[in-house]
C-alpha cells in the first residue's frame, strides 16, 4: 500500500524488512483506488515495482487475503487470484519469481 520509492527506502533501511504484496482487482468494491497498485488495470506489473522485486528478491512474499471456508471466497475465485499473481511474476526475472512466488516464505515458514 505504498509506492516502490517508499518500499524501496525501507528495505535499504530496514536489513530484515519482510514486504507481502497482493493483486488488487480494479473492479473491487472495497474502494481500495486511493491505493498504490503495482499493477496497471490489465493486470501487468509497473516497471518501477518489476526493478524493485528484482533488486531486492529476498524480501517479498506473496499475499492472496485468501479466506477459505467463506462462501464469496470460492476455490475458483482462488484459482483466479493465483494465474493473476503468476502472471505478474512472469514477467519478471525467473529467479527472482521463484524466491517472491514461494521460495522466500518457504525459507521464513519452512517447507510445506
Amino acid at each position: 500500500m505504498s509506492n516502490p520509492f517508499n518500499a524501496g527506502k525501507l528495505l535499504e533501511l530496514y536489513p530484515n524488512l519482510m514486504m507481502n504484496w497482493k493483486f488488487v482487482p480494479y473492479q473491487t468494491s472495497l474502494n481500495w483506488d486511493n491505493l498504490e497498485r503495482i499493477h496497471d488495470r490489465n493486470g501487468h506489473l509497473y516497471k518501477d515495482w518489476a526493478v524493485l522485486f528484482e533488486a531486492f528478491p529476498d524480501r517479498f512474499m506473496v499475499g492472496s487475503d485468501a479466506r477459505f471456508g467463506i462462501k464469496r471466497f470460492s476455490g475458483k475465485r482462488y484459482r483466479r487470484v493465483l494465474n493473476k499473481i503468476r502472471v505478474l511474476l512472469g514477467s519478471i526475472e525467473s529467479t527472482a519469481a521463484e524466491m517472491i512466488g514461494y521460495k522466500n516464505a518457504e525459507r521464513i515458514f519452512g517447507p510445506l
